[in-house]
C-alpha cells in the first residue's frame, strides 16, 4: 500500500484496497516508460487561468500539505486548501460527502461567475 494511503480502521479501507488490487495494472508505470519534469513546475503554476480547487486529507503526508499550500498559494483562481478532516490522500474515497459538499460548492460559485 502506498505511504499515501493509510490503514484508518474505516470500511473505506477494505474498498481501497480492493481497487488498488484491481487497477494494479494500470496503477504501475514501466520504468522505462517513467519520466520527470526536467526543469521545476513550480514557476509556471502562476500561468494556470482556470479555476482550481485545493483539496487534501489532514492525515495525509506532510509533503501532499505543503504541495496544497503551494498550489492554493500559487495558482491564480485557486480556492483552498480545503483541509478534510480524518482522511489521508484520498479524500472522495474517505470522506465522500464532504469531498462532495466541497466541490458542489466550489462548482456553484465558478460556474454562477462564469454565467
Amino acid at each position: 500500500m502506498s505511504p499515501w494511503v493509510l490503514t484508518l480502521g474505516e470500511p473505506s479501507d477494505d474498498l481501497i484496497r480492493a481497487i488498488g488490487r484491481d487497477n494494479a495494472h494500470v496503477l504501475t508505470i514501466p520504468e522505462d516508460l517513467e519520466t520527470w519534469p526536467t526543469e521545476p513546475l513550480e514557476p509556471h503554476l502562476g500561468a494556470i487561468t482556470a479555476p482550481a480547487l485545493v483539496v487534501v486529507g489532514d492525515r495525509d503526508i506532510p509533503e501532499m500539505l505543503a504541495i496544497a499550500d503551494l498550489l492554493a498559494e500559487s495558482i491564480p483562481n485557486a480556492t483552498g486548501p480545503v483541509v478534510v478532516e480524518g482522511a489521508d490522500h484520498l479524500v472522495p474515497t474517505r470522506r465522500p460527502a464532504q469531498f462532495d459538499g466541497e466541490m458542489l460548492e466550489f462548482l456553484r460559485r465558478t460556474m454562477g461567475a462564469a454565467g
